[in-house]
Formats: C-alpha cells, sequence, structure tokens
C-alpha cells in the first residue's frame, strides 16, 4: 500500500535484475529513480521495433489510423488527443465527432481505458510496484492512477498485487 511490490515468486524474468528489483522503505530516492529510469528504458527498448512498424502502417481511416497510434503509443505521458489527431491526419474536433459515432465513446476515454488495461496486465505480471506500473502506462501521478483504476475495476491495484502473490501462498 505504500507503492513498493510485494516479493512473489515470479514464472519468467525478461527484464534485468535490476528493473525488477524489490523496493525497500530505505531505499534511497535516487534509486528509486534510477530503477524507474530503468524499467522505462526497458520498456521503449521492448517496444521501439513495434513502434516503427505502427508508424508505418496507416490507412485512409483517420479513426483506425487513432486506434492504432493509441495502442502503440499509450505509455507516453504526452499522448493527447492533440497528438492522436495530427497522426490521424484530422483536427482534435473532426477525430472526436467520427470516433465517437464509430466507438460510442472518446477519445481521451480510449487512451484512459488503453493505460488501465495494459496497467492491469503488468499488475499482474507481478514483477512492478504500483508506482512503477503508473509511470510505465504513462500517469504522470500513482495516486490519481489507483483512483482510475479503481473506479474503473472495483478494486485497487495493490490489489491485484496482492492476489498475484496469494497464487502462490
Amino acid at each position: 500500500r505504500n507503492g513498493t511490490a510485494r516479493q512473489c515468486p515470479q514464472t519468467s524474468t525478461s527484464a534485468p535484475a535490476a528493473a525488477t528489483a524489490i523496493t525497500s522503505p530505505t531505499t534511497s530516492y535516487a534509486a528509486n529513480l534510477f530503477r524507474l529510469f530503468l524499467a522505462a528504458m526497458i520498456k521503449t527498448f521492448e517496444t521501439s521495433n513495434h513502434d516503427k512498424e505502427v508508424a508505418t502502417i496507416e490507412t485512409k481511416d483517420p479513426v483506425a489510423n487513432a486506434k492504432s497510434f493509441i495502442h502503440a503509443y499509450y505509455y507516453r505521458p504526452e499522448l493527447t488527443v492533440r497528438h492522436v489527431a495530427d497522426h490521424a491526419g484530422v483536427s482534435p474536433p473532426h477525430l472526436s465527432v467520427l470516433f465517437r459515432k464509430r466507438h460510442q465513446t472518446t477519445v481521451r476515454q480510449t487512451i484512459v481505458a488503453t493505460r488501465l488495461k495494459k496497467a492491469r496486465e503488468l499488475l499482474q505480471r507481478g514483477r512492478h510496484s504500483v508506482k512503477e506500473v503508473s509511470f510505465l502506462t504513462g500517469w504522470n501521478n500513482p495516486l490519481y492512477f489507483s483512483k482510475c483504476f479503481k473506479k474503473a475495476f472495483g478494486y485497487s491495484p495493490s490489489t491485484t498485487l496482492e492476489m498475484r502473490c496469494e497464487e502462490y501462498q
């Protein structure tokens, strides 16, 4: 509950130990920042080839382009409706109208839903703390992330980690 991950058995680890190390209350602020930086770099490295593929796959459909762009770049905190619309080649208001007609939701709601879905997947793997997951999925504020997560799923992100740990006990 204090932003630290519980130590659970892991089935497999693909990331370096520095990025998945368990934090303790005595870990220095600089060490935590370094760990978050390493985790973000790993995420960037893992998705760099995927990003290049997505960035080159464009259709004449601005909504499809927008949706693929959101799924490719959800982890970037600076992702906004304007960025998505620029990539889709239309104005933000026009994209919003097209998007709502097709998906009955807004572009912003889709960005948030995508981030929350990916965050839940990361938490279920049990390799990162709630704070790390919030930053890895594009949230600037872990407390706001937790509030949105609980509103969307009905339980807190830390509960997801606890359920993961209970599977191994």
